[in-house]
């Protein structure tokens, strides 16, 4: 027996396609640029990343990590969100406590 797909399962499934996208992209433009910033400094000055983190100005490294930890933050309510997606809640009752 053909089953029709409603409205509600199509939406639904586009919601869990965005939301992973939205993780992925998330992750490689927010959160990987940190380690990819060092290596490249360190390739340019032929250097090892620790020794990237020991050579450059202390405010450089405090700067990035001000900005990183939001970028963090943010990451980790995602992840939270779609398991909770996952898991079966309804949009509704996903988006109402994050954490």
């Amino acid at each position: 027996m053909w089953r029709t797909r409603t409205i509600l399962e199509v939406t639904v499934r586009w919601y869990l396609a965005n939301g992973l996208a939205m993780i992925i992209s998330f992750t490689l433009c927010r959160i990987l640029i940190f380690p990819y910033m060092y290596m490249a400094y360190g390739a340019q000055y032929n250097m090892r990343v620790l020794d990237v983190i020991r050579t450059i100005p202390l405010h450089c490294n405090v700067g990035s990590l001000i900005v990183f930890l939001p970028q963090v933050h943010w990451l980790r309510l995602m992840i939270l969100g779609a398991i909770k997606m996952l898991r079966g809640k309804t949009i509704s009752e996903a988006e109402e406590k994050i954490d």
